[in-house]
């Protein structure tokens, strides 16, 4: 017989056994419960065959049967992750596989002793609420009370991303939606920006940040549908292009299907609405009810980064989405408050906003990153 080490060299050789992890990808930015799954393959079958999961050296689990896949909690810190896992079989032959996930890299920042609050307060009929002072408002942190320091109607300049999908089954619409948005363009003030990106199976800046308004329209004209789409890309993209960019930023972003040909997966855009200050506004056009996967997708991107999903059924309806969307960057109130918990530690802090007003529906963030400048 072979001594041990050499017996299991031998087994590994003529199984030809290997393990993959297949998610999260390396280099992926991984927050809160997470999918971990591998793929297993042998030149033979193994009954019994297990894999080992671990995160930063300890065991969290054993699957024994494909697919080989746990969930695990990463928490909301900012940090990196080891995950390994590692195929065994009953007689002592392993192959293991190890990726390293990436720490948060924050496009914004709050000073711990100042975190500056937008909302938009509107009530059953959507309708913003005017006249209300800080004493309407309450605010707290991870469950604790905070003192409300600054209020006031929020009027500072904007940049806005316009992104209009242009895939081939928007080939019908695309006159009616061009007309839309022009005319949402024509309601930025003269000190907002924007920018305009057409995204099909590929993602086009046609116009950079400007504050001309025909250049921004004649962008818009110049959009084509046909192809796929790239809904995840051309949101990626849209952060990039905010992330060194100061004020308010809103990205307004029009599609009617799934996602088919991004580079970039859900999970990434969804960690970028977290780690950078920018609200989505999200128009699904003529999603029905039964397409569950897009409307939770674009309603999640929406409300975690403070803004609002909107499902028209009819592209007809499309100028009277674009007015809320242009009402409610005109009508925001803004509020500060100095937090009780003073760690820089880089900790995900949840908001919890609060309106005396019973018939008030607010929209906002929730939450931030604790980080020192």
């Amino acid at each position: 017989a072979l001594p041990g080490a050499a017996r299991a060299a031998g087994q590994e050789l003529s199984t030809g056994l290997q393990v993959r992890i297949t998610a999260p990808a390396n280099g992926e930015y991984i927050f809160g419960k997470t999918r971990i799954a591998a793929d297993v393959r042998s030149k033979i079958d193994i009954p019994g065959l297990r894999v080992e999961f671990s995160v930063a050296g300890k065991l969290i689990f054993i699957d024994n049967e494909p697919p080989y896949e746990c969930f695990h909690d990463f928490g909301d810190a900012s940090r990196s992750w080891v995950i390994e896992a590692k195929a065994i079989t009953p007689d002592g032959v392993t192959a293991t596989s190890t990726i390293v996930t990436r720490r948060l890299e924050i496009h914004y920042r709050e000073e711990v002793d100042r975190v500056l609050v937008t909302v938009s307060v509107t009530d059953k009929d959507h309708q913003f609420i005017e006249g209300l002072s800080r004493e309407d408002f309450k605010v707290s942190e991870d469950g604790e009370p905070q003192q409300i320091a600054d209020f006031g109607v929020e009027n500072r300049p904007i940049t806005l991303g316009v992104l209009i999908d242009t895939s081939g089954s928007m080939k019908e619409e695309i006159k009616d939606v061009q007309t839309a948005a022009k005319d949402f363009v024509d309601t930025l003030r003269p000190v907002d920006s924007a920018f305009v990106v057409d995204f099909d199976e590929n993602v086009f800046l046609l116009q950079d940040i400007t504050h001309d308004h025909e250049a921004l329209q004649t962008a818009i004209e110049g959009t084509d549908a046909d192809g796929g789409t790239a809904l995840y890309d051309a949101l990626y993209v849209s952060f990039r292009k905010m992330r060194e960019i100061d004020g308010r930023k809103a990205i307004v972003v029009l599609t009617d299907g799934e996602d088919t040909n991004s580079s970039f997966s859900y999970k990434r855009v969804l960690e970028l609405t977290r780690t950078h200050d920018v609200i989505i506004y999200a128009i699904g056009l003529g999603t029905s009810v039964l397409e569950r996967g897009l409307r939770s997708t674009l309603s999640e991107l929406s409300e975690d980064s403070g803004g609002r999903a909107f499902f028209p059924h009819d592209v007809k309806d499309l100028e009277g989405v674009y007015d809320q969307v242009a009402a409610d960057l005109r009508s925001q109130y803004f509020l500060t408050y100095s937090p009780t918990n003073k760690a820089f530690d880089g900790s995900w802090r949840k908001i919890k906003l609060e309106c005396d007003r019973s018939d008030a529906e607010l929209t906002t963030r929730r939450g931030y990153y604790a980080v020192k400048h």
